[in-house]
């Protein structure tokens, strides 16, 4: 479907999905309930919000590239891309908060261990990322709004293999800002260039599994490397 329907449906969709964060973040400290699971409601509200456009327009999920078809393809894709990236970005945060801040890296498996639910904490954290942080997002802006802008706007440039469009950075845009909901800080806008990447990797595997694998393990790569120079805070 093309015309202005799409975009008018991916505004209100994603203005949802923006007030409803707010809503979550407003409740976090009225109650420790709202606290320990608010990124579960904000999953659950990614998930529901493209499902429920889905029953409306009449598609399945699988349109909008929530599929296990393939899977392999953009999972190794996304392996690939990582095992790129990460000595390259491990470099940087040292070149930042090692040289620059002068932060002693103090690389010990005893890091990563929670004071209070020691290394069990870790598996948490990492299904944590896979089930209820990147599949939600990457399902509402890789699978659907991005796709629904395609729509909107066809894909013309050829970008390392795959073919993208302006959706592709509409969808990384409103992505960057959604972080801004919960969380205002600026930096946070930098989720900008990876939503980029991960645009990238669904439009390559025409599916949303390889922008979830790189999104977690981005995540987990974040958290693992701030470990060894923060204990108290995730940069």
């Amino acid at each position: 479907m093309t015309g202005r329907r799409p975009l008018a449906e991916v505004l209100v969709v994603y203005a949802l999905a923006f007030v409803g964060c707010v809503g979550f973040g407003l409740l976090q400290g009225v109650h420790g309930f709202f606290d320990e699971n608010v990124l579960g409601f904000v999953g659950l509200l990614f998930l529901g919000l493209p499902l429920l456009v889905c029953d409306r327009i009449g598609r399945k999920p699988a349109a909008f590239g929530f599929t296990s078809r393939h899977w392999h393809r953009g999972a190794l894709l996304a392996l690939g891309v990582m095992l790129i990236i990460t000595p390259l970005f491990v470099a940087g945060y040292h070149l930042w908060h090692g040289v620059h801040l002068g932060r002693e890296p103090i690389v010990a498996w005893e890091r990563l261990r929670h004071p209070e639910d020691g290394t069990l904490w870790w598996l948490s954290f990492v299904a944590t990322q896979f089930i209820v942080v990147a599949l939600p997002e990457e399902f509402l802006f890789r699978g659907y709004i991005q796709k629904r802008l395609d729509e909107r706007w066809t894909p013309s440039w050829r970008v390392l293999g795959t073919t993208l469009g302006p959706g592709w950075l509409v969808a990384s845009a409103l992505f960057a800002l959604v972080h801004l909901s919960i969380a205002p800080a600026p930096h946070r806008l930098l989720v900008f260039f990876p939503g980029l990447l991960f645009g990238w990797l669904r439009s390559r595997s025409d599916g949303i599994v390889g922008p979830l694998v790189a999104h977690a393990l981005s995540n987990i790569l974040i958290r693992t490397v701030a470990s060894f120079y923060y204990l108290d805070r995730l940069l």
